[in-house]
């Protein structure tokens, strides 16, 4: 079994999914064209085609996840950079690197964030950052506040933030309030897994527009969030 499927397994082993969670918390101020940026990228996901980069992947079950929509959230990240065209994003939470590699070829700047290296990571994507160029990895844990502090400042340039921890009742806690404080105006936040059990505290806790995506993208939900 694949290193991607094996996690996808044991976190719906160990978090029951909510029946129903609370799907969105909208704003009656939201401007509808930030809305409608949402919309477009979940159109742009059903036309995207990653057939040139699956070969990246060793392994045919990690091909077939990557390459999954919906149920997956790739193509929608995919489509969502190329809506956004981001300068700066964030995706905390590297692990053998496939939010990156959705997100990282319409994207200007990319800083990926884990605490063991990419090049250590059993079937991570083959030669991920040596292919991209305009991708960083930083080892740390950002729910450290010394670690934070280090890197608050590329949190607030940031405009495109994933956040796809741990899920262990306590990184995402810690981190996802401090990060939702310092993001800039006009930024999205995107947070996955929020129909776990475990992540609905969070997500109702939300304190900004939001809306869960998970139909078109993970079906254990991909939360929007509009700083």
């Amino acid at each position: 079994m694949s290193i991607l499927r094996k996690r996808k397994l044991d976190r719906a082993n160990d978090h029951e999914l909510v029946g129903v969670p609370p799907q969105s918390d909208l704003s009656p101020s939201l401007p509808m064209d930030r809305l409608a940026l949402i919309t477009e990228a979940v159109h742009g996901s059903t036309s995207v085609d990653f057939s040139s980069e699956l070969s990246g992947f060793n392994l045919e079950e990690d091909r077939t996840w990557f390459d999954m929509w919906p149920g997956e959230h790739y193509k929608f990240l995919r489509s969502l950079a190329k809506v956004m065209q981001p300068k700066l994003a964030l995706d905390i939470g590297t692990y053998h690197g496939a939010s990156a590699l959705a997100i990282t070829p319409y994207s200007e700047q990319v800083f990926t964030y884990d605490i063991v290296p990419l090049d250590k990571i059993g079937n991570a994507y083959a030669n991920f950052l040596e292919l991209n160029p305009n991708t960083v990895q930083e080892i740390g844990d950002l729910a450290n506040p010394e670690f934070y502090e280090m890197h608050i400042s590329r949190i607030r340039d940031a405009d495109l933030v994933i956040i796809d921890g741990p899920k262990d009742g306590v990184f995402e806690y810690k981190l996802v309030p401090k990060v939702v404080n310092d993001m800039k105006a006009g930024s999205l936040l995107v947070l996955d897994d929020i129909r776990f059990s475990n992540m609905k505290d969070l997500w109702i806790a939300v304190d900004r527009p939001r809306i869960d995506v998970g139909s078109f993208a993970h079906s254990s939900g991909t939360g929007i969030v509009f700083l």
